[in-house]
């Protein structure tokens, strides 16, 4: 079995890099002798709040700025689209929200539990993949935007969600050897599938989530009577496979989502899955093609590498239903 330190260190890497993608998202009080010290500076605006935090307008338009700019190069002339700008920036405002609460839980249990000596281990580890000083941390913060003291507090952020999860949600996550035998007999296999997506994501209004869902029953309603599916993808799905009647080409296990992925799995070439929810929306897919995959490894050789994606997806999808729990309790205000 993958060991428990080899595993840590995957998550160190994987959530370090969760919250290093990002400027700092909150901005908490100063207290009033702190500002005395400090020069005259603009008054920082907020695109949202969490629980009473902070997320400022200058670190959404970061964000923005670096996706323009990969955007600018995957697809010439569409970057700056008002439409796309828009749907970017409410994806970026929802990002950082999901963030912060994550930080907010993992801070929690920290304090609830007493932790925080064992939890400035991670920080320390942290602290030493970067470097270990603070001129190597002040390098590395530079190529990011950050001050030295901005990039240890996403340090510190990222610390306290590793230790949330390799305390918290870890231990009580088991994969059976029937779960990885299925996954790499499935691995054997790629598939050719179609799908039609009806965006909504986790930060939509109940509005706007019933929308989304009335819009896939009435694709499905369409299609038992005989639409062609690669019609009606074309016409509906907010998915850029649309002008391709929503082929996706070819994939194998592990490449798609978790519910996406177990229900196209399940079915058989020409059929269709009933409605599929996953956090971009809900989906219809079609299973178009079957074929033997590329891969030679023997299920002895692949074992315990399967074992730790299923792993880490786990965690993944724990994460996921901690903000969704969260998002309903929690006061968030987006700024118009």
């Amino acid at each position: 079995m993958l060991s428990r330190r080899s595993f840590k260190l995957f998550f160190i890497v994987t959530i370090s890099a969760l919250f290093l993608s990002i400027s700092i998202i909150s901005c908490t009080k100063e207290d009033k002798q702190s500002k005395q010290n400090k020069p005259e500076v603009k008054k920082e605006t907020v695109a949202a709040t969490v629980n009473g935090v902070n997320i400022s307008n200058s670190a959404v338009e970061k964000i923005i700025s670096q996706q323009k700019a990969r955007w600018a190069t995957q697809m010439p002339g569409q970057a700056d689209s008002p439409a796309r700008l828009n749907e970017l920036r409410k994806s970026v405002i929802d990002e950082l929200i999901e963030k912060e609460l994550l930080f907010q839980k993992a801070k929690k249990y920290i304090d609830d539990k007493g932790a925080h000596e064992e939890a400035k281990v991670a920080y320390n580890e942290l602290i030493q993949r970067y470097g270990g000083t603070d001129e190597a941390l002040a390098s590395t913060a530079k190529t990011s935007g950050l001050s030295l003291e901005e990039f240890k507090e996403v340090i510190n952020k990222a610390a306290t969600l590793q230790y949330f999860v390799d305390s918290k949600i870890l231990p009580s996550i088991k994969v059976d050897d029937k779960t990885i035998k299925q996954f790499y007999d499935d691995s054997m296999k790629e598939i050719r599938a179609s799908h039609i997506l009806c965006n909504s994501k986790p930060g939509d209004t109940d509005e706007e989530k019933a929308a989304a869902l009335a819009k896939i029953k009435n694709v499905q309603e369409r299609l038992s009577k005989g639409e062609k599916f690669e019609d009606l993808a074309k016409e509906i799905s907010d998915c850029p496979s649309a002008k391709k009647g929503g082929d996706l080409g070819f994939f194998g296990r592990g490449k798609m989502v978790k519910p996406f992925e177990d229900a196209v799995f399940s079915i058989k070439v020409g059929e269709m899955t009933d409605i599929v929810k996953t956090q971009f929306g809900y989906h219809i897919i079609k299973l178009v093609e079957e074929r033997a995959s590329t891969k030679t490894g023997t299920f002895d050789k692949e074992k315990e590498g399967i074992r730790a994606f299923l792993q880490r997806r786990e965690v993944g999808s724990a994460l996921a239903k901690i903000v969704e729990d969260m998002r309903s309790v929690a006061m968030i205000e987006i700024k118009k």
